[in-house]
């Protein structure tokens, strides 16, 4: 939703890019817009990249993605498997810009309630476990939050953005050797 309530926006994947005969969360992606009044859609990010998880930032001007766009994990292909990348479109301009390079793994981005920031998980460590790390986009320093040493996913930005909630796994709950 946008702040205001008057829009929204989603990723949505319309063809079989992975030719498996069917169409669904495995196919490539672009991000639309649709103008809850109107009920007019518009496409900001084609299909051509895995994109998903937008969301507006406070003021409604801008959207935060995420979008795979290189072969990273060496597959022959583009798909929901590589790294994804972490991109803001600025909706009044049609400029689209990388915040957080795809070089690991970044998911679950989210602007601060101020707009000033973005937090995010990535996984940067070869252990496999992520860190909450949070992004100037105004200047494109990032600082890490919290520590890659468990694995955290999910943060959330508090109303007043002075805190970030997160989910932590810190226990071998499935007692296979691993967190």
């Amino acid at each position: 939703w946008s702040p205001d309530g008057r829009r929204i926006v989603y990723a949505s994947a319309r063809r079989d890019t992975n030719g498996d005969g069917k169409i669904n969360q495995h196919d490539l992606s672009g991000i639309y817009l649709q103008d809850l009044a109107t009920s007019r859609e518009h496409c900001l990010v084609t299909d051509e990249a895995y994109t998903f998880l937008p969301s507006f930032s406070p003021d409604g001007r801008k959207i935060v993605y995420l979008s795979c766009r290189r072969d990273t994990n060496g597959n022959g292909r583009i798909d929901y498997l590589d790294n994804a990348g972490i991109y803001v479109l600025d909706l009044e301009r049609g400029e689209e810009r990388s915040l957080v390079p795809d070089e690991f793994q970044n998911k679950y981005p989210s602007f601060s309630p101020d707009g000033r920031h973005v937090v995010y998980t990535s996984w940067r460590n070869p252990h496999d476990r992520s860190g909450v790390w949070m992004v100037d986009p105004a200047s494109g320093r990032e600082t890490r939050l919290v520590s890659d040493r468990f694995d955290n996913a999910f943060p959330s930005w508090s109303p007043d953005g002075e805190r970030v909630l997160f989910s932590t796994w810190r226990n071998d709950t499935n007692e296979d050797g691993r967190l």
